[in-house]
């Protein structure tokens, strides 16, 4: 079912989701199965994210007890989909249902906290970011010359010397270039 959309769209008033062993499979499955030798095209992404939006529409929660350093890698997965135009809108409705944003992976983290930031003027996004600050202020990236790894501040000043996203950095998240 999870190759062929319109198998698992047709069987989905017949399944339900919530009461599954491991229901989280269906959604990292969904997500992280490979389906060819190349990367993924947009069509695979569209089918990955309509699997995933099947499962969400379920009333799936994720599980108190399912292990939190597995599901972060399902919400980046999702908002690194650029070919897929609601993904913030389903990565945010991840994370209400359980999933975590960032993992124990730092440059995943990182990654993904500028890719977020590159796209804060969409309003899902900017409300994905205003609901993780603290989150946020954790992040430490390389920047050259610095010995402690940096804060998303200084990244985008040093780095991509973008004031722009400082200037939403300091008034958002509440985070300004180190001395």
């Amino acid at each position: 079912m999870l190759y062929n959309y319109y198998f698992l769209d047709g069987l989905k008033s017949y399944i339900d989701f919530t009461v599954l062993n491991s229901p989280i499979d269906f959604i990292s499955q969904a997500l992280f199965i490979r389906r060819s030798k190349q990367s993924d095209t947009p069509e695979i992404e569209d089918s990955r994210i309509k699997i995933v939006k099947i499962v969400l529409d379920s009333g799936f929660v994720l599980p108190s007890d399912y292990p939190t350093n597995s599901v972060g890698f399902a919400v980046r997965k999702v908002l690194l989909m650029e070919s897929v135009a609601d993904r913030f809108q389903v990565a945010k409705h991840m994370l209400d249902i359980g999933f975590q944003l960032f993992t124990n992976n730092p440059e995943n983290n990182s990654e993904l906290a500028v890719q977020l930031i590159n796209n804060r003027t969409d309003a899902t996004c900017l409300e994905i970011i205003k609901n993780n600050i603290a989150a946020f202020k954790e992040i430490r990236l390389s920047v050259a010359g610095s010995t402690n790894g940096s804060n998303l501040a200084d990244y985008f000043y040093w780095v991509k010397e973008d004031m722009l996203a400082v200037n939403f950095i300091r008034e958002t998240i509440g985070l300004d270039i180190s001395p």
